[in-house]
């Protein structure tokens, strides 16, 4: 009979999603389905030295485990908890009693190899499972494995795993790893193997991972969540993981209890957040780079993924393993910034100006309301043929035929939807964007329109609003500059503009561009004068001026 393990880790590896806030009945319920599907080995959540939090898989001891634990363990199921090396102290765990939590993981960077080594001899000394879990096996070089190989065989654990942290392995990176640990690691240490799925290669990794290791008599678990649940691109699916060793190798798992329990703990989870492969992960894939790097960019809103990629490439392969928002920062800023000649920019600066200076704009943003308000909009434009009208990063001839692009994304979007018009139209194109023509096009340079001090800096809204009130406008007024105070992505002109980010980055765009309003009105307030002509959430910035001047 084949000694094979499936471990699901939903309750850890998955509870990236949701911050670990599964709430009590869910992790009790999750727990018990899984065990009455004969899983071998349920990872219950992180041990951490911050107190627990009822309904949060988050632990300090394993003593507040046992209530989530069913009390009739009808699979012989082992319950393990998983730590971060350095963010624990493993000292305080008491001797291990015979308690249905039995195992640790010890998960552990590169740089905490030593510190790691010693946890697990103390969680060896004190009777507990040991799992030892290095992050990012594929920046390891040979020698390294071998010697870390050595150290393991030396400590005698329960098992060691592959974790391909980044989801950047491909079959034969997986082969080769094989046959360096299998030959050297000892035979009854269980070999374990955790993926993700930023390459959409997780599930026939984990198939190819234990067929090999099968055929070479290895003992092994492999790691899988409900389906796929976790941060990023997610790992391997454990119902499908389920269903192979059913198939293959006749494991028994009951599959009638996974589906149950995904239709009832988990469908909220699927409709209400997103994980597994997208093409942002795949680069992270690609580069081996931590998630969170490519997360920070995502919330950009601005970038597409060739940029995204171009930015994550100028990190060092050692910088992408850790999430390091300055680095980001000013490589984004570097990316976004490509000025033309200031030569040329002087002369569009100057033309500009004789077209706009003395005069009122009406800059019509793309919320939701110019599309709502459209008729409002333009009954005003009617009364008012004086007001230069332009629309910010969208096209509509029924506004205008002049529009001002901030945003490269935005550009290329408009550039294909209005593909018969586009060279027809102004366009007032900051020096990010790089235009396919030069028909009908002003280019300026985008660094003397941003302002430092707030993360979005680089707000299409704020940049033309500083334009217009260098080259010289007296009023700038403002229409479909919406916000978003509910954090609804569905807050755009027209659903092809709509952006996807977390809830957190639309208080923080509504936040920043408060800010940025309130600060251009206390520089300029001699100088031009803003006025919204549609509902905005930003006009209390423009009545606080007076209170501050």
């Amino acid at each position: 009979m084949h000694e094979i393990k499936l471990l699901d880790c939903t309750l850890r590896d998955g509870g990236y999603v949701v911050d670990a806030e599964f709430g009590e009945k869910r992790i009790r319920g999750i727990i018990e389905k899984l065990n009455r599907a004969h899983v071998d080995i349920i990872e219950c959540g992180f041990l951490r030295n911050s107190e627990h939090i009822s309904g949060v898989s988050v632990f300090s001891l394993p003593s507040e485990v046992e209530p989530y634990l069913p009390k009739n363990n009808i699979s012989n199921t082992s319950y393990v908890l998983m730590y971060d090396c350095g963010r624990y102290d493993v000292s305080k765990l008491p001797e291990y009693g015979g308690e249905q939590l039995c195992g640790v993981r010890d998960c552990f960077h590169k740089e905490y190899l030593d510190q790691a080594i010693a946890d697990a001899k103390l969680l060896i000394k004190k009777g507990y499972q040991t799992y030892i879990q290095p992050t990012g096996i594929m920046g390891y070089r040979q020698d390294e494995i071998l010697r870390l190989v050595e150290k393991v065989n030396r400590l005698h654990p329960y098992s060691f795993s592959l974790v391909d942290t980044f989801g950047s392995m491909y079959k034969d990176d997986l082969y080769q790893l094989i046959d360096i640990v299998s030959e050297n690691l000892l035979p009854e240490i269980y070999l374990g193997f955790h993926s993700h799925n930023n390459l959409q290669l997780s599930f026939a990794l984990s198939q190819e991972f234990v067929d090999i290791c099968t055929s070479r008599k290895r003992k092994v678990i492999v790691d899988a969540t409900l389906y796929g649940m976790g941060r990023g691109a997610g790992n391997t699916n454990t119902e499908l993981l389920m269903d192979y060793l059913n198939r293959k190798y006749q494991k028994g798992y009951d599959i009638d209890e996974v589906l149950d329990l995904l239709d009832m703990y988990m469908k909220a989870y699927i409709q209400r957040h997103e994980w597994g492969y997208t093409l942002p992960y795949f680069v992270a894939g690609k580069y081996g780079s931590h998630v969170e790097n490519i997360n920070y960019l995502l919330n950009k809103g601005n970038l597409f993924t060739k940029d995204l990629r171009q930015v994550i490439s100028e990190m060092s392969s050692e910088e992408r393993k850790h999430f390091h928002p300055e680095i980001l920062e000013r490589l984004y800023s570097e990316h976004i910034i490509s000025d033309i000649s200031y030569a040329n920019a002087d002369k569009s600066e100057q033309e500009l100006k004789m077209l706009f200076a003395g005069k009122e704009i009406l800059l019509i943003a793309p919320g939701k309301s110019a599309a709502s308000k459209r008729e409002r909009i333009l009954d005003f434009i009617k009364t008012n043929p004086h007001i230069e009208v332009i629309t910010l990063n969208f096209v509509d001839i029924g506004f205008s035929n002049k529009v001002f692009f901030g945003n490269a994304k935005r550009y290329q979007i408009w550039e294909q939807l209005e593909r018969e018009n586009f060279n027809h139209i102004i366009k007032l194109v900051t020096s990010n964007i790089k235009p396919n023509s030069q028909k009908n096009l002003f280019s300026i340079p985008q660094s003397i329109l941003l302002q430092a001090g707030w993360k979005y800096f680089d707000l299409s809204s704020m940049m033309a609003i500083r334009f217009f009130a260098r080259v010289g406008a007296k009023k700038i007024l403002l229409a479909g500059m919406d916000g978003f105070s509910e954090g609804q992505m569905d807050d755009h002109y027209t659903e092809v503009m709509n952006t996807y980010l977390p809830p957190s980055e639309y208080a923080r765009i509504d936040k920043d561009t408060m800010e940025m309003l309130h600060s251009f009105c206390l520089e300029n307030k001699d100088k031009v004068t803003l006025e919204f002509i549609t509902p905005s959430i930003y006009e209390a910035a423009l009545h606080k001026r007076g209170d501050d001047a």
